[in-house]
Order: structure tokens, then C-alpha cells, then sequence
């Protein structure tokens, strides 16, 4: 009787462990994030993030990145955070920024993060009526 009861706990634990690792693998959402070559070298399209940036982020954000009551100030993003934490925070949100994951694409998101991750206290801001420095070539 121990046998099978032993062998029972065997049948269950194996069948949770591939249940696991098929939710997981169904539920993995691909890894379009770029390397740190990629990063360095992405040229963005600043028209595109300014517009993006109008329609998701300016009603939370300020037209000046000055934030306000439903989201922190933008200014110096790029000082406090690097290019893949803000495609992070931009697709999977948290502390009470929503995921913009399934709504915009991966390519919109990395465009955005770049784009945001030039507010620095050293630059000028992109703001997202003008063009950016170099955009217009």
C-alpha cells in the first residue's frame, strides 16, 4: 500500500511540474527588448514618440513632463532611468501607471523609452508640439 501511494504523490507532482511549464510557456510573452547595442544605437523617430506621448502619456505626465496628481514629472527621466527600465515601466506599468503593453507594440515602446530617456537635466526637452533637435533633417 505505501508503493502506491508514494507512486500516486509521483504521478501528481510530475503532472503539476508540466502543467507549470506549459502555462508558462503559453504565457511567456517574447523578449523583444533590445541589447545594449541596440540601445545605443537606436535612432528615434521623434515625431512618432511626440505623438505617442500626446495620446497615452500627456493626461497623466503634463504637456511639459511636468507631472501632476496622476503620474510624476517626465523632465529628467533619462537621468533617473535607463533606456530598458523605461520600456519596462512603459509595457508592464506599476506603481499606479498602467501597462501599455497590449496597446502599444514593442517597436512604439522602445521608441517612446529613447526617446523619453533624452529628458535630461542637461538637454533641452522634446516637447511634444516641437520637433526634436535633428528630426526635421
Amino acid at each position: 500500500m505505501h508503493k502506491w501511494i508514494m507512486a500516486g504523490l509521483l504521478i501528481i507532482a510530475c503532472s503539476l511540474g508540466i502543467g507549470v511549464i506549459i502555462y508558462q510557456a503559453l504565457t511567456a510573452e517574447g523578449d523583444n527588448t533590445p541589447s545594449a547595442d541596440e540601445w545605443a544605437n537606436f535612432v528615434v523617430d521623434a515625431a512618432a514618440a511626440q505623438e505617442l506621448y500626446s495620446q497615452n502619456c500627456l493626461s497623466c505626465h503634463g504637456a511639459d513632463f511636468e507631472g501632476g496628481p496622476a503620474g510624476p514629472a517626465l523632465t529628467n527621466v533619462g537621468d533617473q532611468m535607463e533606456r530598458p527600465s523605461i520600456a519596462r515601466k512603459i509595457k508592464n506599468g506599476g506603481g499606479g501607471m498602467p501597462a501599455f503593453g497590449t496597446m502599444l507594440n514593442d517597436d512604439q515602446i522602445n521608441n517612446l523609452a529613447v526617446w523619453l530617456s533624452e529628458q535630461t537635466s542637461s538637454a533641452q526637452p522634446n516637447q511634444p508640439g516641437e520637433e526634436a533637435e535633428g528630426a526635421a533633417e
